[in-house]
């Protein structure tokens, strides 16, 4: 099985200008294998318990621009780019492919892929990589969630592996220039860089190969950070003193998560902007409003100076909030200014998502106040708002929605 090499990149972030497209990419593995700072063989496996060492593969069939429209091809080896800056749901089982995620944050699943991830300064969520993997990280990465396959290699049942494969796992992260193993610290299931404040959530402890583009040559194992329990660490892990505006702002988006409105009221203060829209890719005020996170949202919404449309889109999206919580937080950033009129950037209105999940009192409510129960999303002109009440099986909002329809 050939390698899978599956890329994330930032617009403005493109891992210190050094990353920004497949070429670039096999250039750094090329000279990482010159130096000693990228691996390369892999170990992968081959049934339910047979392992064989294969050199990096760099071959590709072809380039695909990812939308909502395409779709991979489990049987060729292919370059994935998705350039917007919406969320991505990339599901590629199978196949090796190389994925350049340009745009927004991305969700990844590839099940049964060698991966190489070179992750950007998004939040992005790996699900399902049982393969092979190597992670990349440049000087920001943002917050990513990583669920990874057992990693511990049993040298006993591979004595044979040990001169073209001196390692201890099968996973690798690799940091870039700039990054130093006393940068990171272990905090439950975190690594955590102490420098820029960002993450790694890991699903599986079995271990990881970590190796620094400094110290070519070289490799640790997870167990060797520092260890720090501290369930508060994670959200002020600098002195205030020494925090620079990009580390505020990146603590007051951590307040939506938290839902810590003492933190959210601190860090605007600090000079965040609840507004910004920075290397998460989302508003702190949206990630509050997707959350649910009420408390650090009216904090935020207090020195707030204006409300996105997003915002406002986000507390009625999808099931993630009940009807009580969804009313709330409608409610809440109604107070503060919010637009009833407000629609996405395919031209869906509040009413078509509150209409797939949510009951006729919070549709009522948004159509009495200016959303348009009329909108049809531009991917999909022919779905009415009604539609999407239909699909959810809501024989009211139906009905509601079908006789403003006629009007």
């Amino acid at each position: 099985m050939r390698f899978i090499i599956i890329l994330f990149l930032v617009v403005g972030g493109c891992f210190g200008g050094n990353i920004t497209d497949f070429q670039s990419l096999e250039k750094f593995i090329k000279d990482g294998q010159a130096k000693g700072y990228f691996p390369k063989k892999i170990l992968v496996t081959q049934g339910f318990d047979t392992t064989v060492l294969e050199d990096v593969s760099l071959n590709f069939s072809k380039t695909i621009y990812w939308d909502i429209n395409s779709r991979c091809n489990q049987n060729a080896d292919e370059i994935i780019m998705a350039e917007s800056d919406t969320r991505h749901s990339i599901v590629c089982p199978g196949n090796n492919n190389v994925y350049i995620l340009t745009g927004g944050r991305s969700d990844v699943e590839d099940p049964w892929g060698n991966d190489i991830f070179v992750m950007g300064e998004n939040d992005d969520k790996i699900s399902k990589s049982w393969g092979t993997n190597i992670f990349i990280f440049g000087k920001r990465w943002g917050h990513d969630k990583i669920e990874i396959g057992d990693s511990r290699i049993n040298p006993a049942s591979n004595p044979e592996y040990k001169n073209e494969f001196p390692y201890e796992f099968s996973h690798f992260f690799i940091f870039d220039s700039g990054i130093k193993k006393d940068d990171l610290v272990f905090n439950f299931n975190k690594i955590i860089n102490l420098r820029t404040n960002d993450s790694i959530e890991l699903t599986d402890l079995n271990g990881i190969n970590l190796i620094f583009k400094d110290e070519p040559g070289k490799y640790y194992g997870t167990n060797s950070l520092k260890e720090i329990y501290d369930k508060n660490f994670f959200v002020t892990p600098k002195t205030e003193e020494s925090l620079s505006a990009d580390e505020i702002q990146t603590l007051l988006h951590k307040t939506a998560y938290s839902d810590n409105a003492e933190d959210a009221k601190k860090y605007c203060e600090m000079g965040g902007d609840p507004n910004f829209k920075g290397h998460e890719n989302t508003t702190p005020i949206e990630m509050a409003v997707m959350l649910g996170s009420e408390n650090s949202l009216r904090a935020m919404l207090e020195c707030a100076k204006r409300l996105t449309d997003s915002a406002m889109m986000m507390s009625v999206f999808g099931s993630q909030h009940d009807d009580e919580k969804s009313f709330r937080l409608v409610k809440l950033l109604e107070k503060y200014g919010g637009n009833f009129k407000a629609k996405d950037r395919d031209g869906c209105s509040m009413v078509n998502y509150a209409a797939s999940s949510h009951s006729l009192e919070i549709v009522k409510y948004l159509v009495e106040r200016g959303a348009d129960p009329k909108a049809r999303c531009s991917h999909n002109q022919s779905v009415t708002p009604s539609d999407w009440a239909r699909k959810n099986e809501d024989k009211r909002v139906y009905e509601y929605l079908k006789s403003l329809e006629a009007e």
